[in-house]
């Protein structure tokens, strides 16, 4: 399909998550970035991506830009200017000698067994000047070194055309910790290579249509990870819901674990001790530096197993000429007989 001057392809083979720093030749002098404001005495600001819109059959995301950060880089005698949208590390889907254009990534969670098709409705664009945008480059080796001479496309420099002419590509769905997603690139410039102008959109509205597709599955894990829960709540656009949090033990009920350590291992085990009192098992801790007698702690499992105990977790070693635990008593005189 076509919107305005761009055409906008929908599916691409391969997810499009691409972080990718300035890779530059040795031979380039490259001086600092300047912020350059949309509106005068805007301050720096990374671009403001949210949902506007969310149905079970598609999402509407807006963009939103107040101006960009501007790179000189010197090629011998030429001058080149690149562009950044937040800060130094961007992406670009330019290939190698073309104009660099950055782009934006979003991961988007589609509903499981699903496609996503994309497009724009609407863009406001803002004329920024006539720049020379410098050409993308291969990366560099891996021991550092450049990868070759420096790289220019005659003829993309030539066109009048703009560029890119895929300004907005979704990748194919695929599952990242049991849930699927799609990787979305904006490209928010638009440059006419032959006149050098250079456009930059103040505000996108993008729209994905969800539709049902080739079933594929999805592996999920055996049990929810609270922890790829956050990571998935912090990076996906339209992220899954929350997972419950571990209820916290009732501190009506009785305690159903008592931990008996020495001071100096409360460090190691408290993690151990948070997770079961998180999980719902009200914990106690027992120092074993309070402890005079080890009938103390037979009494006093004896006791607490009336009231409702069911665990006894001792740490520390009690087979020593002098334990740090009563343990080795446990299996002699003090050994504690409850019933059931």
């Amino acid at each position: 399909m076509k919107f305005g001057d761009f055409r906008i392809r929908t599916t691409v083979p391969t997810i499009m998550l691409l972080i990718v720093g300035f890779l530059s030749n040795p031979l380039h002098a490259v001086s600092n970035l300047t912020w350059q404001p949309f509106e005068a005495g805007s301050t720096p600001a990374d671009p403001n991506v949210s949902v506007i819109e969310e149905a079970s059959d598609h999402l509407t995301i807006q963009y939103r830009l107040t101006g960009f950060y501007l790179e000189e880089i010197a090629v011998g005698r030429e001058v080149f200017h690149r562009i950044h949208l937040g800060g130094e590390l961007s992406s670009s889907i330019s290939k190698a000698g073309e104009p660099y254009c950055p782009s934006l990534n979003e991961i988007i969670r589609v509903p499981e067994g699903d496609v996503a098709a994309a497009e724009l409705l609407e863009v406001e664009w803002k004329y920024s000047g006539d720049y020379n945008l410098y050409p993308r480059q291969l990366p560099r080796r891996d021991d550092g070194s450049a990868p070759g001479q420096f790289l220019k496309s005659d003829e993309a420099y030539s066109t009048a055309d703009p560029y890119p002419q895929d300004p907005l590509v979704i990748g194919r769905v695929q599952g990242w910790g049991g849930v699927a997603v799609a990787a979305l690139s904006l490209t928010p410039v638009r440059y006419y290579p032959a006149s050098r102008r250079l456009e930059i959109a103040r505000s996108v509205t993008v729209r994905i249509d969800f539709s049902a597709g080739r079933i594929q599955h999805i592996a999920t894990p055996h049990r929810p990870s609270p922890m790829m829960n956050r990571l998935h709540r912090r990076l996906i656009l339209n992220p899954p819901g929350e997972l419950p949090r571990q209820l916290d033990a009732d501190e009506d009920e009785p305690v159903r674990m008592l931990v008996v350590l020495k001071e100096e291992a409360l460090e190691v085990a408290r993690p151990l001790i948070d997770f079961h009192h998180n999980s719902g098992i009200r914990t106690e801790v027992w120092v074993d530096d309070d402890i005079d007698d080890p009938r103390e702690v037979k009494d006093r499992v004896i006791e607490m197993f009336d009231d409702g105990l069911e665990y006894l977790f001792i740490i520390g070693d009690g087979y020593n000429r002098d334990p740090d635990i009563p343990m080795h008593f446990w299996a002699q005189r003090y050994l504690v007989r409850l019933p059931g």
